[in-house]
């Protein structure tokens, strides 16, 4: 990854994170910090296709029908990664209150493993679409550039949580670097 691609993420990590820091009231946070995660997605996803077909060397039949499949197969899996991290957080919530009843851990633990099982099958079937348009080399070297571009994002949110004082050990996190545990307020 070049500098200055690492440069420009590193930027936008800050950047949301200085933002959100920085607007007042909690829809204001909620609604800006939305926004500013659609805007870094999108950016991510315009570096990956560009990494996709400078890595890949794939031709210009190949880019046209591989972008849409690979815009799909990371927006969809953000939506259910953020819909199993809700489903955590309301658990985690509902837990530490005491007022859980035993009937609503069921209907949890329904909601977490579908939502689950339709992530895995989400990954799965958006990968074998995009596998389908690239070679066998290609599709290794995907997965390689995929693996490359979460441990990054994951340490520039490490650093960027660093910098807002919120490191806390890596137990606290979820699996895409969300925190578990609520924040300390910064009034």
């Amino acid at each position: 990854m070049s500098r200055l691609a690492t440069g420009v993420l590193l930027l936008l990590a800050f950047g949301a994170a200085v933002a959100a820091q920085e607007t007042s009231g909690a829809a204001a946070r909620t609604e800006r910090g939305g926004v500013l995660r659609e805007e870094i997605n999108e950016m991510v996803d315009a570096y990956l296709l560009m990494k996709v077909q400078e890595r890949l060397t794939l031709t210009d039949e190949q880019m046209l029908k591989v972008m849409p499949l690979i815009r799909k197969y990371h927006s969809e899996r953000r939506d259910l990664e953020r819909r199993r991290f809700q489903l955590l957080m309301e658990m985690r919530e509902g837990l530490a209150s005491g007022g859980v009843k035993e009937d609503r851990v069921v209907s949890f633990l329904r909601d977490f493993k579908t939502a689950e099982a339709d992530l895995q099958a989400a990954i799965r079937r958006n990968l074998a679409a995009v596998d389908a348009v690239l070679t066998p080399v290609q599709q290794v070297k995907y997965r390689l550039l995929e693996f490359e571009l979460d441990r990054h994002l994951r340490e520039l949110r490490h650093r960027a949580r660093e910098r807002r004082g919120l490191g806390g050990p890596a137990g606290d996190r979820g699996p895409s670097g969300e925190d578990l545990e609520p924040r300390p307020s910064r009034r």
